[in-house]
């Protein structure tokens, strides 16, 4: 990978077809191995839809009268989780990083949202909950918002363990 493409936000269109390439190459090489990050690609995929289906209604009532909503102002990438969840559960890749530069809204931002699935966009769009949604979970659905906490916490658990498994393997792959 070119030393300006070291790690993210890969912006530059070079480099984050060499980050993608650098995952593939570890996985092509290593197909044998790749069972428990699969597995592990299955449980955030399975805890995504379920924070998908907890934010739907929540994400209606509060992102659409946001004066400043994140889609146009937070600067948003895929991390390497990112890529290798992606990768090992068989998404397609998006073409690009969200955003070139802080000033511009957010590639995948559309008429009426995101126009990725849940399941396919940058680990903040799902986490990040803005304090106007924290304050509405708080006070209307506390229940809801405890559930969204601790899915939040088991798909951030399984994403540093699909990055772990993928530097072991890295790291093996470059002492052979």
């Amino acid at each position: 990978m070119p030393r300006q493409c070291a790690g993210p936000p890969w912006h530059q269109r070079q480099c984050w077809q060499a980050a993608n390439f650098s995952v593939r190459h570890i996985f092509e090489k290593h197909p044998d191995r790749l069972n428990l990050m699969v597995e592990t690609a299955g449980h955030i995929r399975a805890g995504l839809e379920q924070l998908d289906w907890l934010y739907q209604d929540l994400c209606a009532k509060t992102c659409t009268f946001c004066p400043e909503p994140c889609c146009l102002s937070a600067d948003v990438w895929f991390d390497l989780k990112d890529l290798l969840f992606l990768h090992a559960a068989g998404l397609a890749l998006p073409v690009q990083n969200p955003k070139k530069h802080s000033q511009m809204p957010c590639a995948f931002l559309g008429p009426r949202g995101c126009v990725l699935a849940r399941t396919n966009r940058p680990w903040i769009c799902t986490w990040y909950l803005c304090a106007t949604q924290k304050h509405r979970l708080t006070r209307e659905d506390p229940v809801r918002l405890a559930r969204i906490q601790n899915l939040t916490q088991q798909v951030k658990t399984l994403r540093a363990t699909l990055e772990n498994r993928f530097i072991a393997l890295a790291l093996e792959d470059k002492g052979q």
